[in-house]
């Protein structure tokens, strides 16, 4: 099956704004929010938190994939991607282009965020 993405409907700004919370989180310094998503063993929990923590809707039908584009790893609880349906929450890497410009890497997150929110087949 194809991946799938919860349908926000008309929401596009909002879900931007989530998705650059979440961004802002992923790109700081120290964080743990990488291992955080990769320390889950239960993909139910995962569910939940992504939907609490940073309203990243994923329907309980739907298998989740996370795909770390930094460090080069996947974690998946889908078992048969060609017969379920899946999200693939793709984590993107810390700009790098110009290390400490926070003002690029506020533009690269409000650019990626936009991508994601409009992107229909995975997102963050």
């Amino acid at each position: 099956m194809a991946n799938v993405k919860y349908d926000y409907g008309d929401e596009l700004g909002t879900l931007t704004q989530y998705n650059f919370k979440f961004l802002e989180e992923l790109w700081k310094d120290n964080s743990e929010l990488r291992q955080e998503l990769f320390n889950y063993t239960d993909e139910d929990r995962l569910r939940q938190w992504l939907k609490t923590k940073h309203k990243i809707m994923v329907a309980d039908d739907v298998r989740i994939v996370v795909v770390d584009l930094e460090k080069a790893t996947i974690k998946k609880f889908v078992e048969n991607p060609q017969n379920e349906k899946f999200y693939a929450l793709v984590l993107p890497p810390r700009p790098q282009a110009y290390p400490g410009n926070k003002a690029y890497q506020n533009m690269q997150a409000w650019n990626t965020a936009h991508y994601h929110a409009i992107n229909d087949s995975y997102g963050m």
